[in-house]
């Protein structure tokens, strides 16, 4: 794969969360009332030329440096399903084996039961292509915890809005977590619940990860396989974050709390 020269800096947003479950016992993970406390939050942009500037405000100032803005102070991170970071649902009915029947909308109150937030890149003045950098991304070691999450990304700019939902499995080898399916249908996720409870499922929209990462060496930048989004010069992107459990993933069950996670996001443009 062909590098470019780096001409830009890299965003690095980061917060360390702790996770601690309140009770525990044999069933699915429906069963617990996890929360979370975040601190340090702060955004940071760092290396190439600074050309990639940060902002928890659209208004700016865009810098190197940026106070990371969550939309709960304390969110709690409960495991919720989606399809398109519009509607999230979460469960309503289980049978004797633990298995979800029913969901419902889980929209009011959603901005608890996961970590949200916005932050604002601005590509100063040349177009760029822009990617996550792997080097910076960090979301734990624990295994459990990285199989059963999901990243959530809305980006809107000048072009569009790109909606990306990602995996954490690329983050380390997981194939030792445990797992218990949760929902009948295996690689699922609830599009749609009716007032009665019943589901319509859809395939698990998640990607890699990796293919949307920017390889970093010194000064040079490799790109992804696949872009994030693209600015133009001068151009400002709304990054919406979402970071949640999925509720229909089979990992996402007793072992996933009791951890304690720091969270890393970064992001790379490439001209």
């Amino acid at each position: 794969m062909k590098k470019t020269k780096r001409r830009v800096a890299t965003a690095l947003i980061w917060s360390l969360i702790a996770l601690i479950a309140v009770s525990a016992g044999t069933y699915a993970w429906f069963t617990f009332n996890p929360y979370t406390n975040v601190t340090e939050m702060t955004g940071v942009v760092w290396g190439g030329e600074g050309d990639l500037l940060i902002a928890n405000k659209r208004e700016g100032p865009y810098g190197v440096y940026t106070e990371l803005i969550l939309s709960e102070e304390k969110p709690v991170l409960y495991p919720v399903s989606t399809s398109n970071l519009n509607n999230f649902f979460t469960q309503g009915k289980q049978t004797s084996g633990g298995v979800v029947t029913g969901f419902s909308l889980a929209n009011d109150g959603l901005y608890k039961k996961c970590v949200h937030g916005f932050v604002y890149l601005k590509s100063e003045t040349n177009a760029h292509d822009i990617y996550f950098d792997k080097s910076g991304l960090y979301f734990g070691k624990d295994i459990q915890s990285l199989a059963a999450m999901r990243l959530g990304l809305q980006i809107s700019t000048p072009r569009g809005i790109y909606t990306h939902i990602f995996k954490l499995d690329d983050m380390a080898d997981v194939s030792s977590a445990l797992s218990r399916l949760t929902v009948a249908q295996k690689d699922t996720v609830v599009a749609q619940a009716n007032d009665n409870g019943s589901v319509t499922f859809s395939p698990d929209p998640a990607k890699n990860i990796n293919d949307y990462c920017a390889g970093r060496s010194g000064e040079d930048t490799t790109r992804g396989r696949a872009a994030l989004c693209r600015l133009g010069a001068g151009e400002i992107a709304t990054v919406e974050y979402f970071l949640y459990l999925e509720g229909c993933d089979e990992n996402c069950y007793n072992p996933v709390q009791n951890r304690d996670l720091a969270l890393s996001l970064a992001f790379s443009g490439v001209n």
